[in-house]
């Protein structure tokens, strides 16, 4: 819930010499810093925290840039579970009702 900070670099470069390694020029490639974090999180404070994304960009030109950042979060409701439409179209099709159970007609 804290602001933070990733690198991006080269995987394990140990079996290049160091001229070889030097030819790379600074490592790592991308130092992204994620400013804001503890804002969002206190807007959701009542929400359920799911993930956080960050989204990388490579352009034409190879330079690698934080695209966007997103964070998901998961309102619960309580006493209410709710199928989707999936669910209605099989019970639709199964002859059940809204709880899944089967409705019964007499002729």
């Amino acid at each position: 819930t804290d602001d933070f900070h990733f690198n991006i670099s080269y995987g394990n470069l140990d079996y290049l010499s160091d001229s070889q390694k030097s030819e790379f020029g600074s490592l790592p490639l991308l130092m992204a810093n994620i400013k804001g974090v503890k804002d969002v999180f206190n807007q959701h404070h009542d929400k359920t925290s799911k993930r956080d994304q960050a989204h990388i960009m490579v352009n034409e030109s190879g330079m690698i840039a934080v695209d966007s950042v997103e964070a998901l979060f998961e309102t619960v409701v309580a006493n209410k579970t709710e199928g989707g439409w999936l669910d209605s179209v099989s019970n639709f099709f199964t002859g059940n009702n809204e709880d899944g159970e089967s409705e019964k007609k007499e002729k």
